[in-house]
């Protein structure tokens, strides 16, 4: 029988199938519970955000609705949308006069130069629409809240489903990759009530001008980084366990 010649590259990690499959299942757990308890997950989460907005306090009233046959709690706080006042041209002159400096030298751009730029020319555009047009912003408090826990609702569900298929395939006690990802999902679910708090008392403060602004920096981009840290996590403890093992290189 002829062998096969492997390149120089090539790893060999002894996991067998049955564990893939196992490492798999307990990382989608977290998933499964998500699933079987959302018509008491989203509630519970709209009422934490009315709660942490009374104790502030701000005023808030809870508009219950469906997303399907889920019951949900929006929080729906009074807000204001600046029209033609010196406040949205004020923003709106900040906003692209700090993004066209942070952006024009392409030579000298950095990831936080890039981020801080675009966030500023977002702001600028709001301005400028919120200085000529303010009164016809199609938006409210009311309609962040509803996106928001929708949307949130969908990164629970993804979250479980990454770590699963990326720590799944790692030769590791699948109790790990369910902690992993039961830790991810936990803070993730925090956060989010935190965030939409804050969001929402800043919108009652400061006016709807900047919800804009608060979506791109405070919505997806954060739920990435967080993700990402609490994968860099797992793989640092994937490789501290690993180096233990011996492992066959073939050449």
């Amino acid at each position: 029988m002829q062998v096969p010649i492997y390149h120089r590259s090539y790893r060999h990690l002894s996991t067998e199938p049955a564990d893939i499959g196992r490492g798999v299942v307990f990382g989608l757990l977290p998933d499964l519970v998500v699933l079987a308890g959302a018509s008491l997950i989203l509630p519970f989460h709209g009422r934490w955000v009315v709660a942490l907005l009374e104790w502030i306090p701000i005023p808030v009233t809870p508009r219950i609705g469906y997303w399907g046959r889920l019951p949900i709690v929006v929080p729906d706080v009074p807000s204001f949308a600046p029209a033609h006042s010196l406040y949205p041209a004020v923003v709106a002159i900040a906003g692209w006069v700090v993004g066209l400096v942070l952006l024009m030298r392409l030579s000298r751009l950095t990831p936080a130069r890039v981020i801080g730029g675009v966030a500023s020319i977002v702001s600028g555009v709001s301005g400028t629409f919120f200085y000529f047009a303010g009164e016809r912003f199609p938006y409210t408090a009311l309609d962040f809240a509803n996106v928001w826990i929708r949307a949130e609702f969908v990164v629970w569900l993804i979250i479980p489903l990454l770590l699963a298929i990326i720590l799944g395939t790692l030769p590791l006690d699948p109790a790990i990759t369910l902690l992993y990802s039961t830790m991810t999902l936990l803070y993730a679910f925090w956060f989010s009530a935190i965030r939409l708090t804050l969001f929402l008392a800043f919108f009652h403060y400061a006016g709807l001008i900047w919800l804009p602004l608060v979506y791109f920096l405070g919505g997806f981009l954060l739920d990435f980084l967080y993700i990402v840290s609490y994968y860099s996590m797992a793989v640092s403890r994937t490789t501290r366990i690993l180096r233990q093992r011996r492992e066959m290189w073939r050449w």
